[in-house]
């Protein structure tokens, strides 16, 4: 007797994957979901449809997939590349209180010496958060184009880190030369962090005040004009939001397809 079997939803495939990536950045499970959630809430709030929002939603989901490109140099560092990412979550770069409070993140539960030293190693490496941001912003939009996502999507990858003001990574972008996606998604991950650590007051206090700075004030603005996002970053299980939150139609793959998305992945994985 032959089963039929449907093709695998692209979005269910993508999100066992983040679960992966989640672990191997040293996230909490289901972070790339809730952010590829709460980004598409936002661009749908901005009135996005059709491509433009597909392009947040896929963006989203694949954030995480080149944050290992720089792992050996960050636990160089400090020892530990997962303390460096955890601790540097959702400060204002621009901000020289901000960065300080990342600093005294690092190393947790460590002696005091070996605190210090972490702190110093990343006070004086010229550039390092910058050429860890490139690194990553490399890696995942290089995967995004291996798996065949419209250039949308590399190019939103490629800029997540920018900031509005143009003091962000690796392009120096600012305003409106800045994609779209990209300025959603910057957000969106900050404000999934910032949730993790201090709830809806945090986020909304970091929101006014980096509007205009770090983040797009239409961004800001769409977050700021109702709290129902935050059932998304409240919810138990991320996956249901996220695959509710995919624009339609959503697409399929096939097999051969199944084998190299998981193949290219693990290949830049190790890069």
């Amino acid at each position: 007797m032959t089963i039929a079997m449907d093709a695998p939803r692209l979005a269910e495939l993508l999100a066992a994957l983040s679960l992966a990536t989640d672990l191997g950045t040293g996230m909490p499970l289901e972070t790339s979901m809730r952010t590829s959630a709460l980004a598409t809430a936002i661009g749908r709030r901005l009135g996005l449809v059709g491509e433009p929002l597909a392009v947040v939603y896929w963006a989203g989901i694949l954030r995480h997939l080149g944050c290992t490109a720089w792992a050996h140099e960050a636990a160089a560092l400090v020892g530990d590349d997962h303390e460096l990412l955890r601790a540097f979550q959702g400060v204002d770069r621009g901000r020289r209180g901000s960065m300080l409070d990342g600093m005294r993140r690092l190393a947790p539960g460590r002696s005091l010496p070996r605190r210090v030293r972490a702190m110093a190693a990343v006070a004086t490496a010229p550039r390092a958060g910058g050429r860890l941001i490139a690194a990553q912003c490399a890696q995942a939009a290089a995967l995004a184009t291996d798996l065949g996502f419209t250039p949308g999507v590399a190019e939103a990858l490629g800029q997540m880190y920018e900031r509005h003001d143009g003091g962000g990574d690796p392009g120096g972008l600012a305003g409106e030369a800045i994609a779209p996606a990209a300025r959603i998604l910057h957000a969106a991950q900050v404000i999934e962090a910032l949730y993790r650590r201090g709830g809806v007051a945090l986020v909304e206090g970091e929101l006014a005040r980096r509007r205009g700075g770090q983040f797009a004030p239409a961004v800001c603005d769409a977050v700021l004009a109702d709290r129902d996002w935050t059932a998304i970053l409240e919810a138990a299980d991320a996956t249901p939001r996220f695959l509710d939150a995919e624009p339609a139609p959503p697409p399929r793959g096939s097999r051969s397809g199944c084998t190299r998305i998981t193949a290219s992945a693990s290949s830049r994985a190790r890069q």
